[in-house]
């Protein structure tokens, strides 16, 4: 590790490009890897290089027999939550194909199906009535697609209504995506899925109504990994191919509008009704459908089709396409989310945050999902443009656009300059981020800049210096300089902790810093009962890519832990953190167990059923997510000033310690006094109410939003601060 560190300060001290670089990291990490292990760069770098976007194979068609011995459907005990709605208007073979898919890739929510025969002019579809489970429903002559759904609707018992052509091919988990949008969004009423083409490139990721009527399927052709079409997010509207839409809206918004002329646009027709209901229409990526085509594909005909269609909506809905729908040419990102003007706030950091693997990170996460929860429409730049397995799909889900690939490297300034007028601010996250970023932002757009520091970075360097009695390194002198610069050109500075703004403002008093909570949490935890075990449950929550967390471990299991074995005191210390460092292992004994990187649900756990956390930082800055978390569950808390650090009246509560004889004989006192840990865990749960709750959150960011873009200065100044690139750990 210590190698490590020395050549991080020679890489950022390197006088070269970011792009130069980034190429230089490439070259050495694949080269040297190993001796990089454990450092959160690298193996954030080897996740992202391992991750392969698997795009969904062509379906294959099993031989006939297969599929009729395979479709068949259970019996529907009560209502089902979903009537799936198949319109067969192709013959047996294709109904056939949809049917097989749906039962050999159930959904999780319980479901029935119903097959409407428009009149198909195939003598084997009266086969389908010995299909089990499968209520059919035939018509004597052909009425349509949208009037077979309006007609089916009335034999329908579930609480959704799925409508499918009989051309669409599922793919596994495809319904339960639908039905989640519907949990996280109320007024969603009606979604869509990712329609692939059968090669597997993208047919549509939503639609585009442009203001003279014409639509669009956004995305054709392309490929449907890329970061534009992989988030939830609103759209003008959804294939009606494959919909699904509460029954009861359905009902309530007149179903599917039809009559009597060539137009098929009563999909654009139902999402138009929907949206003048007061609600909103949705695309979920997660979903993958495939749409086999046949018929009359020719050029000429879809020109035809695309005309008469566009004609019908803009007789439908004039008023709405000249209110809320922009001309052709106005651009296609602000058109196909409906982006409204100053609802935008573009978010950037080093990389995608793991929530379960820094206090940082879930920092940024819990701002940028407590905007999403706001209204806000958030966009998500890493630095790196590294694609994250797991922790990109999770804000995706949220709605916000994670951006990546390589094909983004140089469209920062194009991507602000798209977003427009729709742009209203600009969240920076740490100060080398800032450093590459503020001055195009600057450049490119009038949006107010918000710089979220997560510590005053040249603070905690100061103090690891003095803590382990070294010269202050390059990294230290370069943040010195360049922090307060980033100040003075942001128009807002957040920090998590009354003493860090009070640092700004000292600097400079016309700087508008402002306290943002660390954490946002709608749910805290019960006073603990202060039960006594004969072994307790000690817990370090510790990313080890952090150097003050590989310190203060260092400094526990080396001087603290052999006190309290010395004076009898039996327990087992649990220790949480991804790249514990190599010097950890002589220190290792049978109570110590060390957990590694756990989820969110696992930690959450761990909090509420250890006796005592610890927190044993000998130096940093800020407020320590560890802490606010321990406060949040209610577990007592033993820690040290620096832990204690932006919290103002928490030493009223926890014990504070200065020196490892007062750490080791807190520890052993909290745990002999049950009485005493009761009502210790009593104000812990009520100061995180006041400080750490989701409403905090969202007051402080809507206040920092609201505020007066600054006058500022040219961001030249910036530049001029020699360095570049991003540092593990920050």
């Amino acid at each position: 590790m210590a190698l490590s560190e020395r050549l991080r300060q020679v890489y950022l001290a390197l006088p070269l490009s970011t792009p130069a670089k980034q190429r230089l990291v490439n070259i050495v990490y694949r080269a040297a890897g190993p001796a990089f292990r454990g450092t959160v760069h690298y193996e954030t770098w080897k996740r992202a290089r391992g991750a392969v976007f698997v795009a969904p194979r062509p379906i294959e068609s099993p031989p006939l027999a297969q599929l009729e011995s395979e479709t068949a459907f259970e019996p529907v005990s009560g209502q089902p939550v979903v009537s799936i709605i198949v319109c067969a208007q192709h013959g047996y073979d294709e109904a056939l194909r949809c049917l097989h898919r749906i039962a050999t890739h159930r959904p999780s929510a319980s479901f029935e199906v119903i097959l409407i025969d428009d009149a198909c002019n195939d003598p084997a579809m009266a086969r389908l009535a010995r299909v089990p489970g499968l209520r059919v429903e035939r018509q004597a002559a052909p009425i349509g697609y949208a009037r077979c759904c309006n007609r089916a609707t009335d034999l329908a018992n579930g609480e959704y209504l799925h409508f499918l052509s009989d051309q669409i091919l599922i793919h596994d988990g495809w319904l339960d995506s639908l039905l989640r949008v519907f949990q996280t969004h109320p007024d969603c009423a009606l979604v869509g899925p990712k329609l692939l083409l059968p090669d597997g490139r993208l047919q549509a990721a939503g639609g585009v109504v442009w203001r003279d009527g014409s639509a669009w399927h956004l995305g054709h052709g392309d490929d449907p990994a890329r970061s534009d079409y992989s988030y939830l997010r609103e759209t003008d509207y959804c294939s009606g191919a494959a919909i699904l839409v509460p029954r009861a809206v359905f009902k309530r918004l007149g179903r599917f509008t039809v009559s009597n002329s060539p137009a098929t646009c009563e999909d654009v027709d139902l999402a138009f009704k929907a949206r003048a209901a007061g609600a909103r229409v949705f695309f979920q990526p997660s979903s993958l459908v495939c749409q086999v085509q046949n018929g009359d594909a020719s050029r000429t005909s879809v020109d035809r089709r695309q005309m008469i269609n566009t004609h019908a909506i803009r007789a439908l809905w004039p008023e709405a396409l000249d209110a809320e729908h922009r001309p052709y040419d106005s651009g296609v990102r602000i058109a196909r989310e409906r982006l409204k003007a100053r609802r935008t706030i573009l978010v950037l950091d080093h990389y995608v945050p793991k929530p379960d693997r820094d206090a940082g990170s879930r920092s940024v996460w819990d701002i940028m999902a407590t905007l999403v929860a706001d209204g806000w429409n958030v966009k998500f730049w890493p630095h790196t443009l590294w694609y994250e397995p797991g922790y990109t799909e999770q804000l995706q889900a949220l709605g916000v656009e994670v951006i990546y690939g390589a094909e983004n490297a140089k469209r920062f300034g194009r991507l602000l300059q798209e977003l427009g007028s729709s742009l209203a601010s600009v969240l920076i996250i740490r100060p080398l981020v800032a450093k590459e970023y503020l001055s195009q932002v600057r450049r490119h757009s009038q949006a107010k800049v918000l710089y979220y520091g997560i510590d005053i970075h040249y603070l905690r360097l100061r103090e690891q210096a003095r803590v382990l009695g070294v010269r202050p390194n390059h990294e230290q002198r370069l943040m010195t300089r360049l922090e307060p610069r980033i100040w003075k050109l942001a128009d807002v500075v957040l920090y998590p902790s009354d003493s860090e703004v009070a640092h700004v403002r000292a600097f400079e008093p016309d700087i508008d810093a402002r306290v943002i909570p660390m954490l946002a949490f709608d749910r805290f935890g019960v006073p603990r009962t202060g039960e006594r075990r004969d072994r307790a449950r000690l817990l370090f929550v510790a990313g080890f890519g952090h150097p003050p967390n590989r310190d203060g471990a260092l400094w526990l299991m080396r001087d603290v832990l052999p006190i309290l074995r010395q004076r009898g005191v039996a327990f087992e210390l649990q220790v949480v953190g991804a790249n514990a460092p190599d010097e950890l292992q002589p220190l290792l004994s049978s109570d110590i167990r060390m957990l590694g990187p756990v989820s969110d649900l696992e930690l959450d756990r761990l909090y509420q059923s250890s006796d005592l956390a610890l927190v044993p930082l000998r130096y940093g800055a800020g407020v320590k997510g560890k802490v606010v978390e321990a406060l949040r569950w209610g577990l007592p808390l033993v820690t040290t000033p620096s832990g204690a650090q932006g919290l103002p009246g928490l030493e009223r509560i926890v014990p504070v310690c200065t020196d490892t004889a007062q750490f080791a004989a807190q520890i052993e006192c909290v745990l002999a006094n049950p009485a005493g840990t009761e009502a210790m865990s009593r104000q812990m749960i009520e100061f995180a109410k006041g400080r750490f709750s989701r409403d905090a959150m969202r007051i402080a960011l809507a206040d920092a939003l609201r505020s007066e873009r600054a006058t500022i200065t040219p961001p030249h100044r910036v530049a001029s601060v020699p360095a570049a690139g991003l540092r593990a750990g920050a």
